[in-house]
């Protein structure tokens, strides 16, 4: 499926296929991932009339839509006060990042049935391709998206820290791993 992949961004029409791909992994904790937080039209529909906001889909002509990523070039900073970094160094790399053009990805999913085709990583690929720093946040407790840590762990990001939230998505005691990837660096 790899070869006929095309990164495009997503428009209206894309919406329900978008929201498809985000049930499936709402209610799993499995080793092949799972989403903390749901997607509803009207939030998709607002992503992607901003201008903050983009969701990149992987369709495939064969297959349709077959994954997305949504990202961001704006995070609320004040998240970041539950933060327990790793070094002094880490604090402040992350807070040149959110000083300067960066991306959040705030989610990515790949259609249960298309799992392990590479998917994921040209989504990945075509927004590193950007250029920009990128911020992701991995779940780590209470369940851990190992999925996600590896597929992270796998690409070189680098783990700066880690944030805990007294209540996120479904999940109460929140804990997730925040990664940094600087384009510079490749």
């Amino acid at each position: 499926m790899q070869s006929d992949l095309e990164i495009t961004e997503a428009s209206s029409v894309d919406v329900s296929s978008i929201l498809e791909i985000n049930q499936q992994y709402l209610d799993s904790n499995d080793e092949e991932g799972f989403l903390v937080v749901p997607y509803y039209k009207s939030e998709l529909d607002q992503v992607i009339s901003s201008t903050e906001s983009t969701i990149f889909l992987a369709k495939s002509s064969s297959a349709g839509i077959v994954g997305y990523a949504k990202v961001s070039c704006n995070f609320q900073t004040d998240v970041l006060k539950g933060m327990a970094w790793n070094t002094v160094e880490d604090k402040q790399t992350v807070a040149a990042i959110l000083d300067s053009d960066f991306i959040y990805i705030a989610q990515v999913a790949v259609r249960k049935d298309v799992l392990r085709q590479g998917i994921a990583s040209q989504l990945y690929t075509h927004i590193e391709n950007l250029n920009t720093p990128i911020i992701v946040f991995v779940a780590w407790v209470p369940i851990r998206n190992m999925a996600s840590f590896h597929f992270h762990e796998s690409r070189k990001y680098r783990k700066v820290g880690v944030l805990s939230r007294p209540m996120f998505g479904r999940f109460e005691d929140y804990q997730s791993l925040c990664y940094v990837h600087d384009y510079s660096a490749r």
